[in-house]
C-alpha cells in the first residue's frame, strides 16, 4: 500500500519556492508534490512531479504570491485521486478560501501559511477549520500558540484575554529605540537588513498583527470580524500613500514623538511594547506600555510571544521555540503541521 501524501501547492513565492526545495531534499521518500500552481499557470502529475519538473517551474516564475483562477484550479482538482491529499496555501492571495474548501469537501486535508481565508468572514473560518487544519504558521513561526490552545483546551471562556508580541520586525525597530536610535533610523535599519517587507509600512500599518490576533481570538471561539478589530498603525494616515522614498523622509517628523513615549516609559520603570490583544471580546492593536519584568517586557528584539489570562489572571505563556523568521521557519512549521494533520511522521 502507498501511504505517501499528495500535496497541492498554492504559490511559488519565497515560502513556496523553500517549501518545493525542503521536500525535494528531505521528503522525497514519503510527500509526492502532484500539483503546484501561481498566479499565471500549474502543473500536474497524479504520479508525482519530478523534481527536475518542479525545480525548473519555481525557477522560472517570479509570479508566486497569487494563484491561477479558482475555476481552473478547481477543474484541475478534480481530476487527483483524493486518498491521502494535503493542500499548502502559501500564496498572499484572497481568493484561495474557494479552492481550499473545495479540496476538503472532496477528502483533502489543509495546512495554511496564507493568513487571509482565516480572517475572512467567520463562516469561511469555520467552515476551513472544522475538521482539524493545520495553521500554525498563520499567528507566527516557531511559536507553538495553537497547539497551545489545543493541548490545553483553551477557549474564550477560560482565557478571556491574551496580549502577545506578534512581530519579529516591529521587535526589532522597538529594541532600536530602546538603545537610543531614532524612530525614522530603527525603520530604515530594519529596513536596510531586509527585517521589514519590501515596504515597512506592510509592517507599521499593524495590519497583520491585527490578522494574527484575529485568528487567535477565532481559535479561542470568539465570533469576531476583521473589521471589529480595532488597529492603530505606527504612523500617521497621511503617510499612507506616498512614495516609499517620501514616506523615509516624513516619517521624521514622528520621531520626537517617540521620543517622548520612550523616555516617559524609561522614567516609569516600563518597557514600550506593540501588541495584539484581546479582552472584554474585541481585539485590538496598539502601543502600550508594560512592566520592565513582565514576560511582555522581558523580551528581546525580535522575539515572539503570547501571554493568556485566566479569569483569575493566572497567566499562560508561549513563546517561540527558537528565534527565526522567514521562509525556512515558515517551512518548519508547514512540515509539523503536515505531520500533525495526516498523523503520519514524514
Amino acid at each position: 500500500m502507498n501511504n505517501k501524501i499528495d500535496l497541492i501547492i498554492l504559490g511559488t513565492g519565497n515560502v513556496g519556492k523553500e517549501l518545493v526545495n525542503t521536500i525535494i531534499k528531505s521528503y522525497s521518500n514519503s510527500v509526492n508534490i502532484v500539483l503546484i500552481s501561481n498566479s499565471k499557470t500549474h502543473i500536474l502529475s497524479h504520479e508525482g512531479l519530478k523534481s527536475e519538473t518542479l525545480e525548473n517551474f519555481i525557477s522560472k516564475t517570479n509570479l508566486g504570491t497569487n494563484i491561477i483562477s479558482n475555476d481552473i484550479i478547481k477543474e484541475t482538482i478534480s481530476k487527483l485521486n483524493f486518498t491521502n491529499v494535503v493542500a499548502i496555501d502559501v500564496s498572499a492571495s484572497e481568493q484561495t478560501a474557494n479552492i481550499l474548501l473545495f479540496i476538503k469537501q472532496k477528502g483533502g486535508k489543509i495546512v495554511l501559511a496564507n493568513k487571509k481565508p482565516l480572517v475572512q468572514k467567520l463562516s469561511n473560518f469555520k467552515n476551513l477549520t472544522s475538521p482539524e487544519i493545520g495553521a500554525s504558521a498563520t499567528v507566527g513561526t516557531r511559536i507553538p500558540i495553537l497547539q497551545t490552545i489545543r493541548s490545553n483546551n483553551l477557549t474564550i471562556e477560560t482565557v478571556p484575554e491574551f496580549s502577545g508580541c506578534f512581530s519579529g520586525s516591529i521587535g526589532f525597530i522597538i529594541e532600536k529605540m530602546e538603545q537610543g536610535m531614532l524612530f525614522s533610523e530603527a525603520i530604515f535599519e530594519a529596513h536596510k537588513n531586509g527585517f521589514t517587507e519590501p515596504d515597512p509600512r506592510d509592517d507599521l500599518s499593524g495590519t497583520d498583527i491585527g490578522r494574527k490576533a484575529l485568528i487567535v481570538a477565532r481559535f479561542l471561539g470568539a465570533k469576531l470580524e476583521m473589521d471589529d478589530v480595532e488597529i492603530k498603525p505606527l504612523f500617521p494616515n497621511k503617510l499612507k500613500g506616498i512614495a516609499l522614498n517620501n514616506f523615509f523622509e516624513e516619517i521624521e517628523e514622528e520621531n520626537e514623538k517617540y521620543v517622548n513615549l520612550f523616555t516617559q516609559a524609561k522614567s516609569k520603570g516600563m518597557k514600550v511594547r506593540y501588541t495584539g490583544s484581546f479582552k472584554n471580546n474585541k481585539c485590538l492593536v496598539s502601543l502600550c506600555l508594560t512592566e520592565s519584568n513582565s514576560y511582555l517586557g522581558t523580551i528581546k528584539g525580535s522575539e515572539k510571544i503570547i501571554v493568556f489570562k485566566d479569569k483569575n489572571q493566572k497567566e499562560i505563556v508561549v513563546k517561540a521555540t527558537e528565534p527565526g523568521a522567514g521562509a525556512k521557519s515558515t517551512v518548519k512549521d508547514i512540515i509539523n503541521d503536515i505531520k500533525f494533520i495526516t498523523n503520519q511522521n514524514i
